[in-house]
């Protein structure tokens, strides 16, 4: 039986008029964390990340939050799981009452050639029948999401799983206003995307 991971959705764009107002619902390592940007867009998607944290799983404080030892957050009391990715426009946080990884990126019709060191021949094959963005968008968004599911740092070179493959982990691709959005688990599940609109902000 399939169960269900919620991915929410916030556009950083749009807090732009508000963003001061936004940095008291933060935790305030995530505070220290927006202020070392300089890149405005950059500081809106960590803002963004951090309002859905507070938004949908109500973390404030850094001590609800604990971190193993490759960085991946999880919650200190409570038993959700969740993830968090924030690129191009989006901020995006998956839940789940089981392990998940989420990725978002924005496409483009080209990549780093040198990213297709982290393929495995059979995904660099299925890549090259189609060659282009999406496909690429499609595998590395994949690769991020089950590194995050597993707990894992970005030790994934020698991996012995297939991303084109549900085995060990599932896996759910969603293309999303012109970027990739994709989620990994060790259980089926089915994919459910909602975008937080600005005016439930309570900013």
């Amino acid at each position: 039986m399939e169960r269900t991971v919620k991915i929410y959705l916030l556009d950083a764009a749009r807090l732009e008029p508000v963003a001061a107002k936004c940095l008291p619902l933060l935790t305030p390592s995530r505070r220290n964390a927006v202020a070392q940007y300089r890149n405005q867009p950059a500081r809106l998607r960590s803002i963004a990340a951090g309002l859905l944290l507070y938004q949908v799983l109500g973390v404030q404080e850094d001590n609800e939050l604990i971190y193993n030892e490759f960085g991946k957050p999880s919650l200190s009391m409570g038993e959700a799981q969740f993830s968090l990715s924030h690129a191009g426009r989006y901020a995006a946080l998956a839940v789940a009452p089981f392990p998940v990884g989420v990725d978002i990126e924005p496409m483009k019709e080209t990549y780093p050639q040198i990213l297709r060191e982290y393929f495995r021949p059979e995904e660099l094959n299925w890549l090259d029948q189609a060659p282009g963005g999406e496909r690429f968008y499609t595998l590395w968004t994949r690769l991020e999401s089950a590194l995050k599911a597993e707990g894992m740092g970005f030790a994934c070179r020698n991996r012995a799983f297939s991303i084109l493959d549900d085995s060990p982990l599932f896996f759910r691709n969603k293309a999303y206003e012109g970027h990739m959005i994709a989620c990994a688990s060790t259980e089926n599940f089915e994919l459910q995307i909602t975008e937080i609109t600005f005016d439930l902000l309570r900013a």
